[in-house]
């Protein structure tokens, strides 16, 4: 919960889970939020950033359990983002020319760094054909 307090997120509660023989922390948590709309955002600005007070550092890893839920939804492959370029300005460049970007992923390796691409997702076939279209060469994420 502080964790995303001091990246000034406001989750209603974290479920962390633990191993049920230990009782040690099993490395993942469930978080709530007040809407879908805010988990969302959320995703977007925090995934692949790293956990304020971790030591060594260490990166969220956030994934959307309302996916599975989701209709059928189309990507489109990102390439050549530099590595300062993470999920949400991917979101953000994407869902302000498209109405129906569900989320934006940029791929990171093991150690946390981008590798320099992703994917994003549309509700809309027409829009994702349309991205693949207009968004080709862009330049400026």
């Amino acid at each position: 919960l502080n964790a995303f307090r001091k990246m000034g997120e406001k989750p209603v509660s974290v479920k962390i889970m633990r191993n049920k023989v230990t009782g040690d922390a099993a490395g993942y948590c469930f978080v709530h939020f007040s809407s879908d709309a805010e988990a969302l955002d959320v995703l977007h600005k925090l995934n692949g950033k790293t956990i304020p007070g971790t030591n060594p550092p260490v990166r969220f890893r956030l994934n959307n359990a309302a996916n599975s839920l989701v209709e059928k939804d189309y990507s489109v492959w990102v390439g050549e983002l530099t590595p300062d370029v993470d999920d949400y300005a991917v979101y953000r460049t994407f869902s302000s020319k498209y109405n129906t970007v569900r989320t934006a992923k940029v791929i990171m390796d093991s150690s946390g760094f981008s590798k320099g691409y992703g994917f994003v997702r549309f509700g809309s076939e027409d829009e994702q054909r349309d991205a693949m279209i207009n968004m080709n060469g862009y330049v400026g994420l």
